[in-house]
């Protein structure tokens, strides 16, 4: 028997081998068996509307139904608390604020799932008044707020500010014709909500945000209870991942989820929806995080400022609050006919690829290779890893080649030196992966200003630097206000403490004289300065005209 006929009998061999494997492994052809049909109850926080948009989207287009749950939305109501629904045993879920910390620690076995909205949209709205314009214009007036903790947030921001013994609380009555009546002097509000009406009636207002005193706590948080994560694990992980499913989809296609969110609120207009739907997008933040996002070390702040005000009786131990799918012990029974099946066409493969190895590489492969490992030398040594852009080596050639030109032409160029404001806050706040996604988002970005002419380059962790030739062509300061609007643009997405941007320092070269390509960057660096050392967030453009050293026009600028 020749070598060929071997490796066949051994090939038929081998399949009629993986085939019995398959057939030994029970319901691997059989078909999976339906999901059981599992009800389960959601108590939403207040009535219908685009603020559980999601949870409706999951129900309507069939992701709980595919998860093998029924799932029944029961609208709240003034007089409705969702953690004593859940505890009670009347719903399985439930929709509450940052306040589970404080039930948790009465002793009242809650845990959160997801935080679908990253900052509160809970508001203090008072009307444009003479006697009222800043905040601290509160104390000793009427301020409407929910009864217990339901405005948590607000309650937060009034101690941080110190008014929260200074204002005199009101229940709250729902109805924000209170304070367009003069009935109190300020309303606990919904961003959604309440700030449309006042629109909508050409009515002047003041917001008072949490977050811009630094409270920012997670709300709409979906939560169920330790009773129910031990009994039905696998039923709540499904709804959990089928509602963040639904939540994707409601903002990704806003127009269909309005539709949907309509049938649950018919009585609220499709304008009043839309306005919602825009401004909850903003508070998911799903542009920087992933959907329900929470991080611990945030839930630890939430927890260290509720303990300033007196509101937790015993720390909180936020590893068993905190529930992480992830994290869960892997069903390896379950798994385990796929992985032999794995298993099996692993061994399948690497047959197929003993038989067809060859003996000896060709030299073709080995020239293509050496040109592969060429092209990524290269790029290693010219270009950022992070963004893509070109780096430090590969911007002196491009500027040294710019000199050699201007010493042979009269046209001018530009460099821009590009540094971020307040960039470390990202990475402080949100993380380096956050950090890192915001400086490729801002390379694109900026690559919008330059010509096809022109090279922006990275060349440290947030500095960058745009070279443009001949710009009789182009407007310098335009262009470097363009530059810091498209920064700017980006910025807006990512909700720092300070916000981000950019200071601009520009050098128009008008003569090669005495100028290298570490002269030209220390200059542009130098006027970069200058617009960080007084306003941030501008630009400045200097021209260098060859008159005199470099060195001196260098010392004549610091001085001045």
């Amino acid at each position: 028997m020749n070598f060929n006929n071997k490796k066949h009998s051994f090939v038929r061999y081998f399949l009629m081998l993986l085939l019995g494997i398959l057939l030994a492994q029970p319901g691997v052809f059989a078909g999976e068996k339906p999901k059981e049909n599992v009800d389960l109850t959601l108590q939403l926080r207040w009535y219908h509307q685009f603020q559980f948009a999601g949870y409706y989207v999951a129900k309507k287009l069939g992701y709980y139904q595919q998860a093998g749950l029924n799932i029944t939305i029961k609208a709240g109501a003034p007089n409705i608390y969702p953690v004593d629904e859940v505890i009670s045993g009347r719903a399985d879920f439930g929709i509450d604020n940052s306040g589970l910390l404080k039930h948790r620690s009465e002793g009242k076995p809650v845990v959160a799932l997801a935080a679908i909205f990253q900052k509160s949209a809970l508001r203090l709205i008072s009307l444009k008044r003479d006697d009222i314009e800043v905040i601290n214009d509160l104390a000793s007036k009427s301020v409407m707020l929910l009864p217990d903790y339901g405005s948590l947030a607000l309650i937060a921001m009034l101690y941080q500010t110190g008014l929260l013994d200074s204002v005199n609380r009101q229940a709250s009555s729902h109805d924000i014709q209170d304070l367009i009546d003069g009935r109190t002097d300020a309303f606990n509000g919904y961003i959604t909500n309440e700030p449309f009406t006042l629109n909508e009636m050409g009515i002047d207002y003041l917001v008072f945000d949490p977050a811009d005193y630094d409270i920012k706590f997670y709300s709409d948080v979906l939560f169920t209870s330790e009773k129910q994560l031990s009994e039905k694990p696998k039923h709540i992980k499904a709804f959990t991942e089928a509602s963040l499913k639904g939540w994707a989809y409601a903002l990704e296609y806003p127009k269909h989820a309005l539709a949907i969110t309509h049938e649950y609120a018919p009585d609220k207009s499709l304008i009043h929806l839309e306005h919602e739907a825009k401004k909850i997008k903003e508070l998911v933040l799903s542009d920087v995080v992933e959907i329900g996002h929470m991080n611990l070390s945030r839930w630890h702040k939430i927890m260290t400022q509720l303990k300033d005000l007196g509101l937790l009786k015993k720390e909180v131990d936020l590893e068993n609050f905190i529930v992480d799918f992830s994290e869960k012990k892997i069903d390896w029974e379950m798994i385990r006919p796929y992985l032999m099946i794995a298993v099996a066409l692993i061994i399948l493969l690497v047959i197929a690829l003993i038989f067809n190895a060859r003996r000896a590489i060709h030299l073709s492969d080995q020239v293509e290779q050496s040109q592969k490992e060429q092209v990524k030398a290269y790029k290693l040594a010219n270009f950022d890893h992070l963004t893509g852009l070109p780096n430090r080596l590969r911007l002196y050639d491009r500027l040294q080649l710019s000199i050699d030109w201007k010493k042979r032409d009269t046209k001018p160029f530009m460099v821009a030196f590009i540094d971020l404001d307040n960039f470390k806050l990202v990475n402080d706040e949100f993380g380096h992966d956050v950090g890192d996604k915001m400086l490729i988002e801002l390379a694109n970005a900026m690559q919008h200003v330059k010509r096809e002419t022109d090279l922006l380059a990275r060349i440290g962790g947030d500095e960058f630097i745009l070279l443009s030739g001949d710009i009789h062509e182009i407007n310098p300061v335009a262009i470097s206000q363009r530059l810091l609007q498209e920064i700017n643009h980006v910025a807006e997405k990512y909700n720092t403490s300070q916000p981000v941007s950019a200071s601009i320092g520009a050098v128009v070269v008008n003569s090669a004289e005495a100028i290298d390509p570490e002269k030209l960057l220390k200059l542009s660096d130098l006027v970069m300065y200058e617009v960080k050392h007084t306003s941030k967030n501008d630009i400045l453009v200097k021209s260098y005209n060859g008159s005199m050293t470099l060195d001196d026009y260098l010392a004549d600028d610091k001085s001045g």
